[in-house]
């Protein structure tokens, strides 16, 4: 997607931090966790999964979701629109649809859906308190976490690594088309200016959500769980995204998903 001060739908990133590469399709702004449709080299593997399972607090190793892979259904994207929507850096994702699914036939899906017609809400602020529970919950800069979960311990070090990669292909690369691409990349890198700085600081950086999962809970193989999920209340998504990475348009994501359980569907 391109980032200001382009406009939301610029189709290849003009003035921001984003670009298309004469190689790569228009952007289509889709959140992808697994399948990237331009994967950039050099950049981070995509793949979203499951990477451990507590049932009541307890760990559970063997659990047939270890090692699933987490996929967002439908063309899910960050809206914002420049601030017009919401407040800059709270953009909230829409639609945001998670789906799990395992190598053994076990899948399990849940939405969150705007609630209009939750009672509890009053007529007046109602739509800006809808807004609220789906947006960035907190925005933090330089936070360990994100450096020890993605990898970026150093963003400048990262960074000064990806030009020396970058360099390294350029020297070998015969195709004019893609040597065009590698040097819009260094020369993107290169450029000492507030979109630079901007570029350290999203590396260790990160948007934290917190949203109830209220759609229809459509669970297929849950009856090999011990603990088949609860398909009537709400689940529960809590998880941030960041260590954004310009570059390879990248960025990583970690959370928990709260599903009850002790009924099946």
């Amino acid at each position: 997607m391109a980032t200001d001060p382009d406009p939301t739908d610029e189709p290849r990133g003009v003035s921001g931090t984003a670009f298309a590469l004469v190689t790569e399709p228009n952007f289509d702004r889709v959140i992808r966790f697994q399948n990237p449709v331009a994967a950039r080299v050099p950049g981070p593997d995509v793949g979203v999964r499951v990477t451990s399972v507590d049932l009541d607090g307890t760990s559970q190793v063997e659990h047939p979701l270890v090692g699933a892979q987490v996929s967002l259904v439908g063309p899910a994207q960050f809206i914002e629109q420049n601030g017009a929507v919401v407040a800059a850096n709270t953009a909230f994702i829409d639609p945001l649809h998670f789906l799990i699914t395992t190598a053994s036939g076990i899948s399990m899906s849940r939405a969150a859906l705007w609630d209009l017609a939750d009672p509890s809400l009053t007529y007046f602020g109602r739509s800006r308190v809808i807004l609220q529970a789906r947006q960035v919950k907190k925005l933090e800069i330089n936070v360990d976490e994100v450096k020890s979960a993605s990898g970026v311990g150093d963003p400048r070090a990262f960074v000064a690594e990806r030009v020396r990669q970058l360099d390294a292909l350029l020297a070998t690369e015969t195709d004019e088309d893609i040597r065009a691409g590698l040097q819009q990349r260094l020369d993107a890198l290169a450029r000492k200016d507030w979109q630079t700085e901007r570029l350290y600081l999203l590396l260790a950086g990160r948007a934290s959500y917190d949203v109830d999962l209220n759609g229809p809970a459509v669970v297929d193989g849950g009856y090999s769980l011990a603990d088949p999920p609860d398909t009537e209340s709400v689940w529960r998504a809590a998880f941030w995204m960041g260590a954004w990475d310009n570059d390879a348009l990248c960025g990583y994501v970690k959370g928990t998903l709260l599903i009850p359980t002790g009924l099946q569907s």
